[in-house]
């Protein structure tokens, strides 16, 4: 249910939720941007009876862009820039979730190395 998938990113602080089929395989990804579009910002829809009586599937965007472990940051950059999305699923060869990946990590993961240099 939508209402539990919000839930869920309410009480883990996140805006991504990737969506697995029963072998862990990401068939979608739930964003606070999709969940806004079907029924308002997600902290104050935990409850309501739209979030209740739909679907994650439904407004899931599905077949989303995915990113395996050993594949270049710049990779990850690319995406984040010219698909204009702000997290991509982390699989293995079969296609099975094993993490995410979101433009904040990227930044963070920037500001820590040495590639920027002193600011």
């Amino acid at each position: 249910r939508l209402s539990d998938a919000i839930a869920k990113m309410v009480e883990k602080s996140v805006r991504h939720l990737p969506v697995v089929d029963d072998d862990l395989r990401v068939v979608g990804i739930l964003s606070d941007r999709d969940v806004r579009a079907a029924v308002g910002h997600p902290r104050l829809h935990v409850d309501d009876p739209r979030a209740i009586q739909r679907t994650v599937g439904e407004i899931m965007t599905p077949a989303p862009f995915v990113l395996r472990p050993d594949e270049p940051i710049l990779r990850a950059v690319g995406r984040f820039v010219d698909e204009r999305v702000g997290a991509l699923p982390v699989v293995d060869p079969e296609g099975r979730l094993i993490g995410i990946v979101s433009y904040l990590d990227i930044l963070r993961f920037l500001r820590g190395s040495r590639v920027w240099g002193e600011a």
